[in-house]
């Protein structure tokens, strides 16, 4: 199981898994905000799995910014071709530019979709 981890403003950051979660608890640096049902026993003890947890202070969090590649391409249009709407294997599927190369069309998110 893996926990929410929010900032001290409730965005979201991550996925965290349980190791984490453990180390983050007992330095006092985040709280629980909601747990599962389902409970963890260690050494002498047991505690319910936390679900979301916060951070007690703000941390500066920039968020990745998404390649743009073929992969990822594929992944937004959902492996389907944007023409046909049939769903395809990566192998099968190519990049097509709206607007053509020739014609100064750009390699970009907008101008490049799943064929």
């Amino acid at each position: 199981m893996r926990s929410l981890l929010l900032n001290a403003t409730h965005e979201g950051i991550a996925f965290i898994s349980f190791r984490k979660v453990f180390k983050l608890l007992t330095k006092g640096k985040v709280e629980v905000l909601s747990e599962w049902n389902s409970r963890i026993f260690w050494g002498s003890g047991s505690a319910n799995f936390p679900a979301i947890v916060r951070l007690k202070y703000r941390v500066r969090w920039i968020p990745k910014s998404v390649r743009f590649n073929r992969a990822n391409i594929f992944r937004r249009d959902k492996y389907k071709c944007q023409y046909c709407g049939k769903m395809l294997i990566q192998s099968k599927l190519t990049v097509d530019h709206i607007i053509p190369k020739s014609s100064n069309g750009k390699s970009n998110w907008l101008n490049c979709v799943a064929s």
